[in-house]
């Protein structure tokens, strides 16, 4: 597909990575509204974690 031809994306994806973490936002490019964003902490140990934040609420895993 010619370059020319893809369309605008939609979304903005978001990363900033540390030494243990990893934090990330999905935007919608057009209205500029964070969909998600989330948090991944204490990665390579038990007591590792994923924190979810929607427009909706707010989950944890």
């Amino acid at each position: 597909m010619p370059f020319h031809s893809l369309q605008s994306p939609t979304e903005v994806r978001v990363m900033n990575s540390g030494s243990s973490s990893l934090k990330f936002s999905l935007v919608d490019h057009s209205t500029e509204e964070v969909r998600v964003q989330g948090l991944a902490e204490s990665l390579g140990t038990l007591d590792a974690g994923l924190h979810l934040s929607p427009n909706t609420g707010n989950t944890t895993y």
